[in-house]
């Protein structure tokens, strides 16, 4: 019986899909998730661009009203769609 080195691209292939890589995905979509619930930093201008006089009244989008929430769901996407990718290469190969 021969077993393979240690070393082998074949070895290093099944360890980069099988720990490294769910791994970094899984802190991707972590730290997405702490992006997209952070709260909004509270804006330093002032009043800009009040209208007293105007019928309508300003509501700010709940989800992605900054940068770091759309950067935060983009990260969950990715983080996720990594996971999935290891899991059906893992469910493929049995």
């Amino acid at each position: 019986m021969s077993q393979r080195p240690a070393d082998s691209p074949r070895r290093r292939g099944e360890l980069m899909l099988g720990i490294i890589l769910p791994v970094t995905a899984g802190v991707l979509a972590l730290s997405g998730l702490i992006l997209l619930l952070r709260p909004d930093p509270a804006a330093s201008f002032g009043w800009f661009a009040y209208a007293p006089l105007s019928s309508t009244a300003f509501m700010p989008m709940p989800w992605f009203s900054s940068t770091p929430h759309a950067v935060g769901a983009i990260l969950i996407g990715v983080g996720i769609a990594v996971l999935l990718f290891c899991l059906g290469w893992r469910v493929g190969r049995r």
